[in-house]
C-alpha cells in the first residue's frame, strides 16, 4: 500500500468511528431483551443470595465460586456481582452492559489496528481508514452476535478487552524502542503482557493467547522494527515462557487422554472420539467459521450446533480432506510469504492462533460461534488491506470511491444480517421456533424450544418434544428427566415410564441439563411442591447416574441432589451420608454448612457444632475461605452454643 494514499483528515476518522458505533448499538438494540439462556442462569443463580443480603462476604463468596474454568473467571464473575440488583428479573441490564463492553473494544480494536499500520510503514490517515473499516466490521458483523447477546459471554468480551489493551501497551512499547526509548519501551511491552495478561486469564482462560497474539505481530509485522541487544533477555520470560507452559498444559491434556483409554470426552459422552478424530472434526469447524466470516449465512447462525457431523476419517465425509489441505496450505503460505504479504500472514496466524485452545484435543464442545470473537480480526483486517491495494493498482482513478462504496455496501448487508439476528434473539418464543426449524437435527435446539413452551405455560407441547426427542435418540436419557419435570407443573400431563427413563440413563450420555432438572425439582419438593414426583422414583434416578461412568465428573453434584432429596423427605441419616460424599469428592465448605443447618433443625446441636468445627479448620488452612465463611461460623457457634446452654 503505497504512501500517496489521504482519505479522511483524523477528525473525520474520529466522527465515522462515533457513528459507527452507533449503528452498532442500533442493530443490537432489538436483542437485549428476552430471557436468559442455557449457562446463564447456572452459572448466575447465586448472585440472588447477594442481592438479598447486607453481609459483604455473599457477594465475595459469588466472586469466588466460578465453576466455568479452572481459573473460576473471577472478574467476569465481578462484573456480574456489581449488576446483582438486575437478578433474575432484568436481562436486559445485563445485555447492555455486554453491549457497551463490545463498543469499547471496537474501539481498542480501531487503535490497536491503527498502530500496527503506522508501525509497518503506512501514514496516519490510510492507517486509520484501514482501522476504521476492519472495527466497524467486526462490530457489526453477525457472528458476533451470540457472544454479545449470551450474557454469560461476557466473559469472552471481557477476556477480549484485557488482551486488546494489553497488545495495544505491547505495540506501543515497540514503538518507543523503534524511536530509540529502550527502557520506556520495556516498560510499556512488560504491562502489556503482564497486567493485561492477567486480567485476560482470570477473565476467561483463553486470555492466556495475548502472548501468541503478540508473537504473531511481532512475526509478520513487526519483524523489520530495530530490537534492542537485549531482547531475547526480555523475551525469555515474557514471551517464550508463557508459550513453553501452553505447550506444557497440551502434554498434560495428552497424558490425561492417554488415562481415557486414548479417548476424549466433550461433557455428551465418555468416549466421544479419538484427539485424531477431533482434530479432523475440527479442521471443517474452522473451515466453516472462515466460511461464516467472508459469506455469513443467516440460517446457520446460532447458538445450537451439537448436530454439526463429526470426522471419522480424512474421507469421512470427504469435506474433512478438502479442510485439512486447505488450513496446511493457509498455514504455510502464510509462513512463505511473511515478508512479502506480512498483512497476509498476520491475518492466517491471528485467526488459527485465537483458536488454539478450543480447536485442537482439548476436551471442550466442538463448535460455538463466540468462540470466533477476537479470532475475525485477523481476516477482516487482510481482506480490507489486500482489498485497497488491489483498487489502487487496478483502478487507481477510482480506488478512493470505491474504498468507501464496497466497506459501505458490505456494512449494510452485515446490518441487515445482524439486525434481524438480534431481532430473533430478542424475542424468546420466536427465536425458539426459528432455531427449532433451522436445526431439525439439534437435540439443543429441540430441547430449547421446549423450554420456552414451559416458560409459556404449554407444557402439552413441551412434553411432545422431549418425547420426539426420546424417539429419535434411543439413547438419551435427558429428554425424558427434562418431560419428567413438567409433572410438577401439570398434574394431569402423562409422564414417561419410570423403568424407560432408568434404562437410557444407565449407560447415556451426560448432559448437564439432567442434573438442571432434577435440582428444579428438588428446589420445588423443599417448598413442598411437586408432590407428584415420588420420593423412591427420585432416588432411583440419581443412584442410576451416580452408578453411570459418563457422570464421573459430577459425582460431587450429585451426592448433593441425592442429600438434599433425602432431607425433603426428612431421611436424615441418608442425607447426612450422601452429603459426606459430596464434600468428599469436593471439598466445598457449604455443604458442610448446609449438613449443620440438616442437624440442628433435628435437635443434634453437639453434631451441628462438629460440623462447624470441621468449617472453622478447613477455612483455617485457606485465607479466601476464612473470608468468605468466618462470619457465618460465628454467627452459627454463638446460635449453638445458646441452644446448648437451654438444654
Amino acid at each position: 500500500m503505497n504512501g500517496r494514499s489521504t482519505f479522511l483528515p483524523p477528525d473525520r476518522i474520529a466522527l465515522l468511528l462515533l457513528v459507527a458505533l452507533i449503528l452498532t448499538a442500533f442493530v443490537y438494540w432489538p436483542g437485549l431483551s428476552g430471557l436468559w439462556l442455557l449457562d446463564d442462569h447456572q452459572n448466575l443463580k447465586f448472585l440472588e443470595e447477594s442481592a438479598t443480603s447486607e453481609l459483604r462476604s455473599p457477594m465475595a463468596r459469588f466472586i469466588a465460586s466460578g465453576a466455568a474454568g479452572p481459573l473460576g473467571r473471577p472478574v467476569s464473575l465481578l462484573s456480574f456481582a456489581i449488576q446483582h440488583e438486575d437478578w433474575p428479573r432484568n436481562p436486559w441490564a445485563f445485555r447492555f452492559v455486554n453491549l457497551l463492553l463490545h463498543l469499547l473494544n471496537g474501539v481498542l480494536l480501531f487503535a490497536l489496528i491503527k498502530q500496527l499500520g503506522v508501525a509497518t510503514g503506512l501514514r496516519n490517515r490510510a492507517a486509520a481508514w484501514c482501522a476504521l473499516i476492519t472495527a466497524t466490521l467486526w462490530l457489526v458483523h453477525p457472528l458476533q452476535v451470540s457472544t454479545v447477546l449470551y450474557i454469560i459471554q461476557r466473559m469472552t468480551e471481557l477476556s477480549a478487552l484485557f488482551t486488546l489493551a494489553g497488545l495495544l501497551a505491547y505495540v506501543h512499547g515497540r514503538r518507543h524502542i523503534a524511536a530509540g526509548k529502550t527502557h520506556r519501551g520495556v516498560a510499556w511491552m512488560s504491562a502489556g503482557i503482564v497486567a493485561g495478561g492477567a486480567l485476560a486469564v482470570l477473565s476467561k482462560e483463553n486470555g492466556a493467547l495475548l502472548v501468541l497474539y503478540a508473537m504473531v505481530i511481532e512475526f509478520a509485522l513487526l519483524r523489520e522494527l530495530p530490537r534492542p541487544r537485549a531482547w531475547h533477555i526480555w523475551a525469555v520470560p515474557f514471551l517464550y515462557l508463557p508459550v513453553l507452559a501452553l505447550a506444557g498444559y497440551f502434554l498434560h491434556v495428552a497424558q490425561w487422554i492417554t488415562a481415557q483409554d486414548g479417548y476424549l470426552s466433550i461433557g455428551s459422552s465418555f468416549k466421544d472420539f479419538t484427539p485424531a478424530e477431533r482434530l479432523l472434526t475440527e479442521s471443517r469447524v474452522l473451515l466453516d467459521y472462515l466460511g461464516k466470516i467472508f459469506f455469513p449465512r443467516p440460517a446457520e447462525l446460532g447458538l445450537f450446533h451439537d448436530d454439526f457431523i463429526r470426522s471419522r476419517g480424512f474421507l469421512d465425509p470427504p469435506l474433512t480432506l478438502v479442510a485439512v489441505f486447505s488450513i496446511a496450505g493457509m498455514l504455510v503460505t502464510a509462513f512463505l510469504a511473511v515478508k512479502r504479504a506480512p498483512v497476509y500472514a498476520f491475518g492466517v496466524l491471528w485467526f488459527f492462533s485465537g483458536h488454539i485452545l478450543e480447536a485442537t484435543i482439548i476436551p471442550v464442545e466442538l463448535y460455538f460461534e463466540h468462540r470466533n470473537y477476537l479470532p475475525l480480526a485477523g481476516p477482516v483486517y487482510a481482506a480490507i488491506f489486500y482489498g485497497k491495494r488491489l483498487l489502487e493498482l487496478r483502478v487507481p482513478r477510482y480506488s478512493r470511491q470505491l474504498m468507501i462504496a464496497v466497506p459501505t455496501c458490505l456494512l449494510a448487508l452485515l446490518m441487515v444480517i445482524t439486525w434481524n439476528e438480534a431481532r430473533l434473539w430478542g424475542d424468546p418464543y420466536l427465536r425458539a421456533l426459528a432455531w427449532a426449524k433451522e436445526k431439525p437435527n439439534s437435540k439443543r435446539a429441540q430441547a430449547h424450544s421446549a423450554f420456552i413452551m414451559t416458560l409459556t405455560g404449554d407444557y402439552k407441547k413441551a412434553a411432545e418434544i422431549y418425547k420426539h426427542i426420546g424417539q429419535t435418540d434411543p439413547a438419551d436419557g435427558e429428554g425424558l428427566v427434562l418431560w419428567l419435570e413438567l409433572g410438577c407443573f401439570d398434574p394431569k400431563l402423562p409422564l414417561p415410564d419410570m423403568k424407560t427413563i432408568e434404562t437410557r440413563l444407565r449407560l447415556g450420555k451426560n448432559y448437564n441439563a439432567a442434573l438442571v432438572a432434577l435440582d428444579a425439582i428438588i428446589t420445588m419438593r423443599e417448598t413442598h411442591g411437586c408432590s407428584r414426583l415420588k420420593y423412591e422414583d427420585l432416588t432411583l434416578i440419581l443412584n442410576t447416574l451416580i452408578a453411570n461412568p459418563n457422570y464421573a465428573s459430577q459425582l460431587s453434584s450429585l451426592h448433593l441432589l441425592a442429600g438434599k432429596l433425602h432431607a425433603t423427605a426428612r431421611m436424615l441419616n441418608p442425607a447426612m451420608q450422601s452429603l459426606d460424599k459430596a464434600y468428599a469428592y469436593s471439598g466445598r465448605v457449604d455443604i458442610l454448612l448446609l449438613q449443620a443447618e440438616l442437624l440442628a433443625s433435628a435437635g443434634l446441636y453437639h453434631d451441628a457444632m462438629r460440623y462447624i468445627d470441621k468449617m472453622r479448620g478447613e477455612t483455617k488452612r485457606h485465607p479466601v475461605k476464612r473470608y468468605l465463611y468466618e462470619a457465618e461460623i460465628n454467627a452459627w457457634e454463638q446460635a449453638l452454643q445458646k441452644l446448648l446452654a437451654t438444654q
